[in-house]
C-alpha cells in the first residue's frame, strides 16, 4: 500500500440492499439494450448461484429483477454478500451474449476515452477531487467499501485499492 492514500468509511461495509439496488439498475441498463432476455437469464443464473451458496432450493417464482431484489434480501441470514449472484450473473449473461467478457462494453469505453484529445495529465481534469467526490457520494449512498485506498499517477491516471473488497 506504499504511496496509495487510505481512506476509511465511517460504516463497516456496504448496505445490501443498496448494493443489491445498484446492482439491479446496472442489469436494467443493458436489459434495455439487449431485451428482456437479459434479465431473465441474469435471474436464472442468479438463482443458480444463491441456491449454491445456501444450499437451498429456490421454491418461489421469481420473474422479475424486483422480486429477485426482494428473494436476495430474505437470504442475506444465510449468505451475507447474497449481492454477489447478481455480479456473477450479470457478467455470465454479459458473456454468454458478447462471446468475450464484455467485449462490447469494453470496445465502446475504449472509443469513449480516445474521443478525448491530448494526454490525460494535459486534460486538466483534478482527478483527486473527481474521486473524492465519487468517494463521498458513495458514502452517503452506504456503497463505498469500508477502506478505500488511491494513489494519482503523473499521468494522469489513478491506481484504486480495496483492502477490503466486499465482492470477495
Amino acid at each position: 500500500m506504499n504511496g496509495y492514500k487510505i481512506l476509511n468509511a465511517p460504516h463497516g461495509f456496504p448496505d445490501t440492499k443498496n448494493l443489491i439496488e445498484a446492482n439491479i439498475v446496472g442489469v436494467k441498463s443493458k436489459a434495455s439494450i439487449y431485451g428482456p432476455v437479459y434479465s431473465k437469464k441474469v435471474i436464472s443464473y442468479a438463482l443458480n448461484f444463491i441456491s449454491d451458496k445456501t444450499g437451498e432450493g429456490v421454491s418461489e417464482k421469481i420473474e422479475t429483477l424486483e422480486q429477485l431484489a426482494e428473494y436476495l434480501l430474505s437470504k442475506t441470514d444465510k449468505y451475507p454478500t447474497s449481492y454477489c449472484s447478481i455480479v456473477y450473473a450479470d457478467i455470465k449473461t454479459e458473456v454468454e451474449l458478447q462471446g468475450e467478457v464484455g467485449a462490447a462494453t469494453r470496445i465502446g469505453e475504449m472509443g469513449w476515452w480516445r474521443g478525448f484529445k491530448g494526454d490525460p495529465a494535459e486534460r486538466n481534469v483534478n482527478v483527486e477531487k473527481l474521486l473524492l467526490d465519487v468517494y463521498n457520494a458513495s458514502i452517503s449512498l452506504k456503497l463505498c467499501p469500508k477502506e478505500f485506498g488511491y494513489k494519482v499517477n503523473s499521468d494522469g491516471t489513478a491506481d484504486l485499492l480495496l483492502p477490503s473488497c466486499y465482492y470477495k
